[in-house]
């Protein structure tokens, strides 16, 4: 306990502008758009105006980033960016893309806290929004845990 005591006004300071500056560079690195992987190959007539969605002349891509492992969640996914772009089945293909960082599962951060889904006290929101920053932070893109429907959906 006597070295509790001698911890220098140095000390304290250097010690709070750390923990203050890793903070401030959190929530920058949380808050960050990150960039749209589709944009880079873009060729004469193709836009892109988010990272789901490639729109040519002759046709709507839409991308699917979640490995179909027989579940169907690639025709899940693919029917629900078809149903707000308000385009049917079959006017539109679909490919699983590239790795990239704006493909993080959104749905590993929800599942990732030992709470039930339903549970919304502020301590389990804010332990999933902490699970939710790690898990972009780390651009950690997956399938698994019955994950790609909740991660899709929103």
């Amino acid at each position: 306990m006597g070295r509790v005591k001698t911890i220098a006004r140095r000390t304290f300071l250097v010690g709070s502008a750390a923990i203050v500056g890793g903070v401030a560079f959190g929530t920058y690195m949380m808050q960050r758009q990150l960039p749209n992987p589709l944009e880079n190959d873009l060729v004469e007539g193709e836009a892109s105006f988010n990272p789901w969605v490639l729109i040519d002349s002759e046709k709507v891509t839409l991308i699917t980033p979640h490995a179909d492992k027989g579940q169907g969640v690639l025709s899940a996914q693919a029917a629900l960016i078809a149903e707000e772009l308000d385009i049917e089945i079959g006017q539109f293909e679909t490919s699983i893309g590239k790795p990239s960082a704006a493909y993080w599962n959104r749905g590993f951060a929800e599942e990732g806290v030992p709470f039930r889904a339903t549970d919304d006290r502020f301590m389990v929101e804010s332990m999933r929004a902490f699970v939710r920053g790690i898990t972009k932070l780390i651009s950690m893109q997956g399938t698994g845990g019955s994950t790609s429907m909740p991660d899709s959906f929103v």
